[in-house]
Protein backbone atom coordinates (compact mmCIF):
# COMPACT_ATOMS: atom_id res chain seq x y z
CA UNK A 1 0.00 0.00 0.00
CA UNK A 2 2.97 2.44 0.79
CA UNK A 3 4.48 1.68 -2.78
CA UNK A 4 0.80 2.76 -3.83
CA UNK A 5 0.57 6.00 -2.10
CA UNK A 6 4.11 6.60 -2.90
CA UNK A 7 3.59 5.84 -6.97
CA UNK A 8 0.34 8.03 -6.68
CA UNK A 9 2.68 10.69 -5.26
CA UNK A 10 5.01 10.52 -8.34
CA UNK A 11 1.89 10.62 -10.31
CA UNK A 12 0.75 14.04 -9.21
CA UNK A 13 4.05 15.53 -8.88
CA UNK A 14 5.01 14.51 -12.62
CA UNK A 15 1.89 16.18 -13.72
CA UNK A 16 2.38 19.35 -11.71
CA UNK A 17 5.87 19.64 -13.00
CA UNK A 18 4.31 19.20 -17.04
CA UNK A 19 1.61 21.80 -16.20
CA UNK A 20 4.61 24.41 -15.40
CA UNK A 21 6.62 23.87 -18.31
CA UNK A 22 3.45 24.04 -20.15
CA UNK A 23 2.88 27.32 -18.39
CA UNK A 24 6.51 28.23 -19.12
CA UNK A 25 6.15 27.74 -22.71
CA UNK A 26 3.12 29.73 -22.90
CA UNK A 27 5.00 33.00 -21.21
CA UNK A 28 7.88 32.55 -23.20
CA UNK A 29 5.56 32.79 -26.38
CA UNK A 30 3.67 35.69 -25.43
CA UNK A 31 6.78 37.62 -24.95
CA UNK A 32 8.04 37.01 -27.79
CA UNK A 33 5.07 37.72 -29.96
CA UNK A 34 3.82 40.54 -27.93
CA UNK A 35 2.02 42.10 -31.09
CA UNK A 36 0.45 38.55 -32.63
CA UNK A 37 -2.78 38.65 -34.09
CA UNK A 38 -5.43 37.69 -31.25
CA UNK A 39 -7.03 34.90 -33.74
CA UNK A 40 -3.24 33.52 -33.85
CA UNK A 41 -3.10 33.67 -30.38
CA UNK A 42 -6.07 31.64 -29.89
CA UNK A 43 -5.24 29.49 -32.34
CA UNK A 44 -1.89 28.60 -29.82
CA UNK A 45 -3.75 28.60 -26.64
CA UNK A 46 -5.81 25.87 -27.97
CA UNK A 47 -3.04 23.85 -28.97
CA UNK A 48 -1.30 24.57 -25.14
CA UNK A 49 -4.51 23.39 -23.46
CA UNK A 50 -4.99 20.11 -25.80
CA UNK A 51 -2.01 19.32 -24.36
CA UNK A 52 -2.79 19.92 -20.66
CA UNK A 53 -5.91 18.06 -20.97
CA UNK A 54 -3.63 14.86 -22.93
CA UNK A 55 -1.86 15.20 -19.63
CA UNK A 56 -4.64 15.10 -17.32
CA UNK A 57 -6.24 12.32 -19.05
CA UNK A 58 -3.47 10.33 -18.70
CA UNK A 59 -2.71 11.31 -15.18
CA UNK A 60 -6.45 10.17 -14.33
CA UNK A 61 -5.82 6.92 -16.43
CA UNK A 62 -2.68 6.19 -14.02
CA UNK A 63 -4.36 6.98 -10.78
CA UNK A 64 -7.41 5.09 -11.09
CA UNK A 65 -5.43 2.19 -12.39
CA UNK A 66 -3.20 2.00 -8.99
CA UNK A 67 -4.58 -0.89 -7.14
CA UNK A 68 -3.30 -4.02 -6.30
CA UNK A 69 -1.06 -5.67 -8.28
CA UNK A 70 -2.29 -7.86 -10.75
CA UNK A 71 0.34 -10.97 -12.35
CA UNK A 72 0.55 -14.43 -14.14
CA UNK A 73 2.77 -15.96 -15.26
CA UNK A 74 3.37 -18.15 -18.40
CA UNK A 75 6.18 -20.98 -19.84
CA UNK A 76 7.86 -20.32 -23.25
CA UNK A 77 10.84 -22.35 -24.76
CA UNK A 78 11.64 -25.64 -26.65
CA UNK A 79 12.73 -28.61 -25.53
CA UNK A 80 15.78 -27.83 -24.89
CA UNK A 81 15.61 -24.27 -23.04
CA UNK A 82 13.05 -22.88 -20.94
CA UNK A 83 12.00 -18.86 -20.15
CA UNK A 84 9.14 -18.18 -17.84
CA UNK A 85 7.13 -15.00 -18.88
CA UNK A 86 5.94 -13.13 -16.05
CA UNK A 87 3.28 -10.35 -16.53
CA UNK A 88 2.23 -7.73 -13.91
CA UNK A 89 1.05 -4.24 -13.55
CA UNK A 90 4.02 -1.75 -12.08
CA UNK A 91 6.90 0.11 -12.79
CA UNK A 92 10.13 -1.39 -14.44
CA UNK A 93 12.78 0.27 -11.97
CA UNK A 94 11.19 -2.14 -9.27
CA UNK A 95 12.47 -5.06 -11.37
CA UNK A 96 14.52 -7.07 -8.99
CA UNK A 97 15.75 -10.30 -10.91
CA UNK A 98 17.52 -11.82 -8.34
CA UNK A 99 19.93 -14.25 -8.17
CA UNK A 100 19.88 -13.75 -11.99
CA UNK A 101 21.73 -10.94 -13.33
CA UNK A 102 19.31 -8.85 -15.19
CA UNK A 103 18.34 -5.77 -17.27
CA UNK A 104 15.52 -3.53 -17.70
CA UNK A 105 14.00 -1.74 -21.01
CA UNK A 106 13.63 1.72 -21.30
CA UNK A 107 11.75 3.52 -24.51
CA UNK A 108 13.12 6.59 -25.45
CA UNK A 109 14.07 8.11 -28.91
CA UNK A 110 16.69 8.41 -31.01
CA UNK A 111 18.89 10.73 -29.18
CA UNK A 112 18.31 8.68 -25.90
CA UNK A 113 16.59 11.53 -24.46
CA UNK A 114 15.23 9.06 -21.47
CA UNK A 115 13.81 12.31 -19.67
CA UNK A 116 11.02 12.30 -21.88
CA UNK A 117 8.61 10.81 -19.80
CA UNK A 118 8.01 9.90 -16.51
CA UNK A 119 9.36 6.25 -16.97
CA UNK A 120 12.37 7.39 -18.27
CA UNK A 121 12.79 10.00 -15.15
CA UNK A 122 12.46 7.13 -12.39
CA UNK A 123 15.13 5.52 -14.21
CA UNK A 124 17.60 8.34 -13.78
CA UNK A 125 15.99 9.05 -10.02
CA UNK A 126 16.43 5.88 -9.24
CA UNK A 127 20.22 5.05 -11.62
CA UNK A 128 21.66 8.18 -10.04
CA UNK A 129 24.92 9.99 -11.66
CA UNK A 130 26.22 6.86 -12.99
CA UNK A 131 23.09 6.02 -14.86
CA UNK A 132 23.17 9.53 -16.59
CA UNK A 133 26.70 9.59 -17.24
CA UNK A 134 26.11 5.94 -19.19
CA UNK A 135 23.37 7.70 -21.20
CA UNK A 136 25.22 10.11 -21.48
CA UNK A 137 28.51 8.97 -22.93
CA UNK A 138 26.90 6.77 -25.44
CA UNK A 139 28.65 7.52 -29.14
CA UNK A 140 26.54 9.54 -31.75
CA UNK A 141 25.48 7.95 -35.08
CA UNK A 142 24.68 10.98 -36.58
CA UNK A 143 23.78 14.48 -36.08
CA UNK A 144 20.05 16.05 -36.79
CA UNK A 145 18.09 18.88 -35.36
CA UNK A 146 16.86 17.62 -31.89
CA UNK A 147 20.71 16.86 -31.53
CA UNK A 148 23.35 13.79 -31.54
CA UNK A 149 21.63 10.55 -32.39
CA UNK A 150 22.94 7.35 -30.66
CA UNK A 151 20.60 4.73 -32.03
CA UNK A 152 18.23 4.20 -34.93
CA UNK A 153 14.71 3.75 -34.82
CA UNK A 154 14.15 -0.43 -34.47
CA UNK A 155 17.83 -0.65 -32.62
CA UNK A 156 18.66 -0.85 -29.12
CA UNK A 157 21.73 0.09 -27.37
CA UNK A 158 22.58 -0.82 -23.90
CA UNK A 159 24.25 0.75 -21.00
CA UNK A 160 26.77 -0.77 -18.02
CA UNK A 161 27.38 -3.04 -16.29
CA UNK A 162 27.32 -0.21 -13.55
CA UNK A 163 26.44 0.59 -9.89
CA UNK A 164 23.18 2.09 -10.47
CA UNK A 165 22.14 2.97 -7.23
CA UNK A 166 18.31 1.92 -6.50
CA UNK A 167 18.14 0.38 -9.26
CA UNK A 168 18.61 -3.73 -8.95
CA UNK A 169 19.85 -4.36 -12.06
CA UNK A 170 23.54 -3.76 -13.25
CA UNK A 171 22.61 -2.69 -16.83
CA UNK A 172 19.81 -0.82 -19.22
CA UNK A 173 18.57 -1.45 -22.51
CA UNK A 174 17.80 1.44 -24.61
CA UNK A 175 15.11 0.91 -27.59
CA UNK A 176 13.81 3.39 -30.00
CA UNK A 177 10.28 2.02 -31.02
CA UNK A 178 8.14 2.95 -33.61
CA UNK A 179 5.67 4.37 -31.00
CA UNK A 180 6.37 7.71 -28.47
CA UNK A 181 6.96 6.34 -25.07
CA UNK A 182 4.45 8.77 -23.84
CA UNK A 183 1.78 6.30 -25.54
CA UNK A 184 -0.36 9.35 -27.06
CA UNK A 185 0.15 8.70 -30.61
CA UNK A 186 -3.26 7.90 -32.43
CA UNK A 187 -3.92 4.63 -34.93
CA UNK A 188 -6.75 4.07 -36.79
CA UNK A 189 -7.01 -0.09 -37.14
CA UNK A 190 -7.46 0.15 -41.38
CA UNK A 191 -4.26 2.19 -41.56
CA UNK A 192 -2.97 -1.47 -42.23
CA UNK A 193 0.79 0.36 -43.71
CA UNK A 194 1.13 1.55 -40.03
CA UNK A 195 0.37 -1.22 -38.44
CA UNK A 196 2.79 -3.17 -40.33
CA UNK A 197 5.29 -0.92 -39.86
CA UNK A 198 5.06 -0.62 -36.12
CA UNK A 199 5.19 -4.37 -35.63
CA UNK A 200 8.46 -4.54 -38.03
CA UNK A 201 10.32 -2.11 -36.31
CA UNK A 202 9.16 -3.31 -32.53
CA UNK A 203 10.30 -6.69 -33.51
CA UNK A 204 13.18 -5.44 -34.82
CA UNK A 205 13.80 -3.22 -31.26
CA UNK A 206 13.11 -6.68 -29.31
CA UNK A 207 15.44 -9.20 -31.12
CA UNK A 208 17.99 -6.38 -30.99
CA UNK A 209 17.35 -5.98 -27.15
CA UNK A 210 17.46 -9.71 -26.61
CA UNK A 211 21.28 -9.58 -29.00
CA UNK A 212 22.73 -7.35 -26.81
CA UNK A 213 21.37 -9.22 -23.76
CA UNK A 214 22.80 -12.18 -24.69
CA UNK A 215 26.56 -10.42 -25.72
CA UNK A 216 26.21 -9.23 -22.16
CA UNK A 217 25.01 -12.87 -20.71
CA UNK A 218 22.19 -11.14 -18.79
CA UNK A 219 19.64 -14.01 -17.61
CA UNK A 220 16.63 -11.58 -17.24
CA UNK A 221 14.83 -8.44 -18.89
CA UNK A 222 12.00 -6.86 -18.07
CA UNK A 223 9.68 -4.91 -20.74
CA UNK A 224 7.14 -1.67 -19.90
CA UNK A 225 4.81 -1.97 -22.42
CA UNK A 226 4.29 0.44 -25.39
CA UNK A 227 1.33 1.17 -27.17
CA UNK A 228 -0.52 3.78 -29.04
CA UNK A 229 -2.85 5.66 -27.35
CA UNK A 230 -4.92 4.14 -24.46
CA UNK A 231 -8.35 5.50 -25.68
CA UNK A 232 -7.46 4.65 -29.05
CA UNK A 233 -8.61 2.12 -31.44
CA UNK A 234 -5.39 0.65 -32.42
CA UNK A 235 -4.28 0.12 -28.46
CA UNK A 236 -5.16 -3.43 -27.28
CA UNK A 237 -4.04 -4.38 -31.06
CA UNK A 238 -0.31 -2.90 -30.43
CA UNK A 239 -0.39 -3.95 -26.70
CA UNK A 240 -1.09 -7.41 -28.39
CA UNK A 241 1.44 -6.80 -31.11
CA UNK A 242 3.68 -6.42 -28.49
CA UNK A 243 3.03 -9.39 -25.93
CA UNK A 244 3.20 -11.49 -29.18
CA UNK A 245 6.56 -10.54 -30.33
CA UNK A 246 8.78 -10.97 -27.07
CA UNK A 247 6.75 -14.29 -26.41
CA UNK A 248 7.97 -15.27 -30.07
CA UNK A 249 11.41 -13.92 -29.88
CA UNK A 250 12.35 -14.97 -25.87
CA UNK A 251 11.11 -18.32 -26.79
CA UNK A 252 14.74 -18.94 -28.79
CA UNK A 253 16.54 -16.46 -26.39
CA UNK A 254 18.75 -17.68 -23.96
CA UNK A 255 17.08 -15.67 -21.06
CA UNK A 256 15.91 -17.32 -18.04
CA UNK A 257 12.84 -14.90 -17.29
CA UNK A 258 11.39 -12.53 -19.08
CA UNK A 259 9.15 -9.48 -17.28
CA UNK A 260 6.47 -7.75 -19.20
CA UNK A 261 5.29 -4.88 -17.19
CA UNK A 262 2.02 -2.75 -17.85
CA UNK A 263 1.19 0.77 -17.09
CA UNK A 264 -1.94 -0.23 -15.29
CA UNK A 265 -3.90 -3.12 -13.51
CA UNK A 266 -6.11 -3.19 -16.49
CA UNK A 267 -3.72 -3.40 -18.67
CA UNK A 268 -2.17 -6.27 -16.89
CA UNK A 269 -5.22 -7.78 -17.23
CA UNK A 270 -5.92 -7.57 -20.95
CA UNK A 271 -2.11 -8.54 -21.15
CA UNK A 272 -3.19 -12.09 -19.62
CA UNK A 273 -5.89 -12.44 -21.55
CA UNK A 274 -4.49 -12.03 -24.76
CA UNK A 275 -1.25 -14.44 -23.11
CA UNK A 276 -4.29 -16.91 -22.98
CA UNK A 277 -5.79 -16.27 -25.93
CA UNK A 278 -2.21 -16.39 -28.05
CA UNK A 279 -2.09 -20.08 -26.17
CA UNK A 280 1.14 -19.61 -24.01
CA UNK A 281 1.41 -22.35 -21.12
CA UNK A 282 -0.38 -20.56 -17.81
CA UNK A 283 1.97 -21.88 -14.24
Amino acid sequence: RKAIAARKYDVSNALKKKILTVKRQIMQEKRARPEEDESVTADRLKEFQKQIDMMMEAAKQSLDDLTESVSASFTLGTAYHKCSLKIYNGSVVDFNPEPDVGAIVCWTNECCDITIDDSGNQIIERGGINVEADIASLPPITSTQWGDAKCGTGNAVIVGPGNYENLRVPCVLLAVGPLPSSRNMECKLNDEDRLHYIEIMMRSCIRSSLVLAKHSQLQAIAYPTLTTKVTGEAYETTLRMGLRIIAEEAKYSDLSHVHVVAASENEAKILIDIAQDLGLKQD
